[in-house]
Parts: C-alpha cells; structure tokens; sequence
C-alpha cells in the first residue's frame, strides 16, 4: 500500500456465495506503482447482507478503509 501513495487506483468487486449462501463481496485493486508497472493486489473479503447497491458500496468503503484508501482515490 507504500506504493500507491495518493495515486488513484481501480478496484474490481466481485460478489459470489458461500457454501452456507452467506453473500460475500471480494475485492482487488489495480494501480500503476513508481517504476511504472501495473499491480494488482487483493486487499479483502467481506460479507453482505444484502446486494443491493447501498450495502455493496459501503461493504466496499469499509474495506478500502481499513487499508487506509478513499473511494474518492478510484479513478474510474
């Protein structure tokens, strides 16, 4: 996360089932780091309780919270 400094980045959010049908949301970011080289890294999991677009988003803040990254960071 030393890399990314204050550059903006693009997550990919991929929401699946588990084998209990718990939701869950999975999701990867993509960044171009100093040397110019294109990384991506999972940066966490999560469970929802719902898929709707409210509970997604927030599942997705809170998770780029704890790494120390802001949604407004995502360049999409």
């Amino acid at each position: 996360m030393k890399d990314i400094d204050d550059s903006y980045f693009t997550i990919l959010v991929d929401e699946s089932s588990d084998i209990f049908t718990k939701e869950q949301l999975a999701i990867t970011m993509r960044y171009v780091d100093k040397l110019g080289q294109v990384i991506e890294q999972f940066i966490g999991i999560s469970h929802v309780s719902s898929t709707n677009v409210l509970a997604l988003k927030t599942s997705v803040e809170t998770v780029l919270a704890k790494q120390s990254l802001s949604i407004h960071r995502i360049h999409g």
